[in-house]
């Protein structure tokens, strides 16, 4: 691995991916909880690891953002043509495109919570598979809510 960072300089990296904000919350939320005393650190990349904390930070928010712009951009350019997909799907099979959608726009969507959860969990301590299934449950809740919405 690279160097330790506390969280307080990885924060904004973690804060600036989809769903990840909440995770470091849930994460934070968590780190009093009595269970693993042990304390786990965070990874730095290589190249950053002779710097000092406050220029480490600088460059993880900086390519946080970078990163940001880049997935923003790609949902921009593939987001139309996946509903396009979606319908073509729904008229092939015969069905209306609401109940495809209504079942592959949420697997399609929540995809970043289940690799996010799928990082903490493997990790196997008691606080990171506490967050992992946290993180699962507040996106079902969040879907549902929605879900309820929409049928009111």
């Amino acid at each position: 691995g690279g160097g330790q960072l506390s969280e307080h300089a990885v924060g904004g990296a973690n804060g600036s991916e989809t769903g990840s904000s909440r995770d470091l919350m849930l994460n934070n939320m968590f780190e009093g909880d009595g269970g693993d005393q042990e304390e786990e650190e965070e990874e730095v990349p290589e190249d950053i690891t002779s710097l000092p904390p406050h220029e480490q930070q600088r460059i993880i928010k900086q390519r946080a953002f970078i990163m940001l712009a880049i997935g923003t951009t790609l949902v921009l350019i593939f987001s139309d043509p996946m509903v396009d997909v979606m319908q073509e799907i729904a008229s092939r099979a015969g069905l209306n495109s609401f109940y495809v959608a209504f079942v592959l726009a949420p697997l399609a969507s929540n995809a970043s919570e289940v690799i996010a959860s799928q990082y903490y969990a493997a990790k196997k301590t008691r606080k990171t598979i506490t967050v992992s299934l946290t993180a699962l449950e507040g996106a079902a809740s969040m879907n549902n809510t929605f879900c309820l919405s929409i049928f009111m």
